[in-house]
């Protein structure tokens, strides 16, 4: 209601950093509540219109926008040109960002070197975020790159380097809020992590957890959040060759997200979503659009190297 206020709609035209602000804003509550799509045409736009009016300047423009462009192009596996953003971005935002900014921008190029093949490019980006968190005594931006350090040795299945990076990020995770979203550690969060980890290591008391958590993240609208918790809770039940609820839980996922587009928050739980959705391909192939899923959503997910796998 504010962001569309009349007032704060005529401040714009007065302001373009002001509009870059809100348009930042508008598209991050989109990209929270799961309409991606519009944060992909919201962005776009504004990023355009930013450029636009900082053109022959050396400014890059407001970071938080640029970076919230480059996060909705990664989630669409558009990674080239998130890549090619984010680099331009990055040596202005050391410098000006907030730390959500920071947290995101050096995440998603660690993230994209390790889809490339290019460990030392990934230890590079989480190293210097890690400078930047003690520079600024951010537990927040500590936490995050011990997470991000749990994920892929995770998805690695070196569950004993997962588990000292889980507990290292547990103790840096006093940011954590209730009815706080930060969005960028909207789907990226201590609880969310541990647990992945859990699922690999077989231990799964905490699949009532993630019903619940589904449940409080459909009341408060927080859509991207849930559509990640449903994939945990999906690979969860398939660990315990509950088959059936696990194809239930991944159908509801594929049909949300296929109409909006989230492809990269599938590819990024690795293997074991990869196997979750050949075995739903061959159990349901054919029924995509019978179950409300956009057709050629799921074989687009299972491309080969369309996931750009990482490191072997």
């Amino acid at each position: 209601q504010l962001l569309g206020s009349a007032g704060l709609r005529e401040a714009q035209r007065e302001s373009t950093s002001l509009r870059d602000a809100t348009d930042s804003l508008e598209g991050m509550l989109d990209l929270v509540q799961g309409q991606l799509d519009n944060a992909v045409t919201r962005l776009r736009a504004a990023g355009r219109r930013s450029s636009e009016s900082l053109a022959g300047s050396r400014q890059v423009g407001y970071p938080t926008l640029h970076t919230a462009l480059c996060l909705v192009l990664y989630e669409i596996d558009a990674l080239d040109e998130a890549q090619q953003r984010l680099v331009e971005l990055l040596p202005y935002a050391k410098d000006h960002a907030a730390p959500d900014s920071l947290i995101t921008s050096h995440v998603l190029l660690a993230r994209i070197a390790y889809l490339n093949g290019d460990r030392q490019g990934w230890m590079r980006h989480l190293a210097d975020l890690d400078q930047l968190g003690q520079v600024a005594d951010s537990s927040r931006i500590l936490c995050s790159t011990w997470l991000e350090r749990a994920r892929i040795a995770t998805l690695e299945n070196r569950l004993d380097t997962a588990t000292h990076a889980m507990r290292s990020a547990e103790q840096l995770s006093d940011w954590e809020q209730p009815g706080v979203v930060l969005t960028a550690n909207d789907v990226d969060t201590p609880f969310i992590a541990r647990q992945r980890l859990r699922i690999a290591q077989g231990d799964f008391t905490g699949v009532e957890d993630l019903r619940q958590a589904i449940a409080k993240a459909e009341r408060d609208h927080q859509q991207r959040r849930a559509l990640k918790l449903r994939m945990l809770l999906a690979l969860a039940l398939e660990a315990q060759k509950l088959h059936k609820d696990a194809l239930d839980q991944l159908t509801l996922a594929l049909r949300f997200a296929s109409h909006v587009g989230f492809v990269r928050t599938f590819l990024d739980e690795g293997a074991p979503m990869n196997a979750l959705l050949e075995r739903w391909s061959v159990t349901l192939h054919g029924q995509d659009q019978a179950l409300g899923i956009q057709a050629g959503f799921v074989a687009r997910l299972l491309q080969p190297g369309g996931s750009r796998k990482g490191i072997e």
